[in-house]
């Protein structure tokens, strides 16, 4: 993966204590996804859901509270 300056950027993010969810947009195929999998692989725990899978998708149908969802 080529290192690029949103890595850092998203490394100062993940970086806080005070951090908010973090919404990524970008045009197709320009390595969103490669991005985040390498940010996730400096968390304890990181969980990949893809909404477009329709199981990963129901998730977000059930009615309850975050830690059933969790």
């Amino acid at each position: 993966m080529i290192k690029r300056n949103a890595y850092e950027l998203m490394k100062q993010w993940a970086d806080r204590e005070d951090r908010k969810p973090l919404v990524l947009r970008g045009a197709r195929q320009v390595g969103k996804t490669t991005l985040v999998d390498s940010l996730g692989e400096s968390f304890d725990t990181y969980l990949r859901i893809n909404p477009e899978n329709e199981d990963a998708a129901d998730l977000f149908e059930r009615k309850g509270s975050i830690d059933d969802l969790i």
